[in-house]
């Protein structure tokens, strides 16, 4: 469990949360880049959050109501934080994302969180 809180991004804070999400992305391989009208399209079927803990901004993520689509962590070593407050949002029992094969260090958090990996997709794993 975490004491972290989820922000929702909003009409207002769309812009930053986009840009943070594309610093992170980009250094992903085969990571996709988000433009403004993307962005806006994808928050119709996703939540977008910025997470909080004791006013400090930890990462931010995308969430639908069964899948992690998004984690980010802005600081070092709270990764897990960020996961187990996207949990919070999530309508399921059973949570699903999806990391690239190369970003290692999100895979062993992963693993450390007790995820499996289920499908490998073209350089992506699907883990539950």
């Amino acid at each position: 469990d975490t004491d972290a809180a989820l922000w929702p991004v909003e009409e207002k804070t769309l812009e930053h949360w986009r840009m943070l999400y594309n610093e992170k992305s980009i250094k992903i391989p085969n990571g996709a880049w988000l433009s403004e009208r993307e962005c806006k399209n994808l928050l119709k079927e996703a939540d977008a959050y910025f997470v909080h803990l004791d006013h400090q901004l930890l990462g931010t993520g995308l969430v639908t109501n069964n899948e992690i689509l998004w984690v980010s962590s802005l600081v070092q070593g709270k990764g897990a934080e960020v996961v187990r407050a996207l949990a919070h949002a999530m309508t399921t029992d059973v949570l699903e994302l999806d990391v690239a094969s190369e970003n290692k260090k999100a895979f062993d958090l992963y693993k450390r969180l007790g995820f499996i990996v289920i499908e490998e997709k073209s350089r992506w794993y699907r883990v539950r």
